[in-house]
């Protein structure tokens, strides 16, 4: 089997009060009914809805919630978030790229159509649109 390393990124924060989509009891449906039988309050959990289960129970603080590239939900344990995930530098003060960096970018995607040219030229846009926020917030 090959090994394989994930290349998007996520935007993630701690699970805490008011992410969460709703409560659920924490021992579902019966437990529920048991609570109410014997007039017990319910043990709720906060939960969120997922691609693969609406009511993914986390806990407030002992979990991350990540959200995907289009938009999708998911909570990691904090421990294995923490040991698994690294923090992003800002990218808003970077304003060099390098030619090697622009090359391999243009070639990398479309050297078997001749758009290299193309992707080096929104490259040089891209140069320019950060040097000028970066001049901004600078001053």
């Amino acid at each position: 089997m090959k090994e394989y390393r994930k290349i998007a990124t996520v935007k993630a924060k701690l699970f805490e009060e008011g992410d969460e989509d709703g409560f659920i009891h924490t021992n579902g449906f019966y437990g529920m009914m048991e609570d109410a039988h014997y007039g017990i309050n319910p043990r709720l959990s906060p939960f969120i809805r997922t691609l693969e289960n609406q009511n993914h129970k986390g806990e407030f603080g002992k979990h991350y919630l990540c959200v995907g590239i289009k938009g999708e939900k998911w909570l990691v344990e904090k421990d294995i978030f923490e040991s698994t995930y690294q923090e992003l530098a800002s990218t808003s003060s970077q304003t060099e790229i390098s030619d090697e960096e622009i090359e391999a970018f243009a070639m990398g995607y479309y050297n078997e159509d001749g758009g290299s040219h193309y992707v080096k030229i929104g490259i040089e846009w891209y140069r320019e649109q950060l040097k000028q926020i970066n001049d901004k917030t600078n001053r």
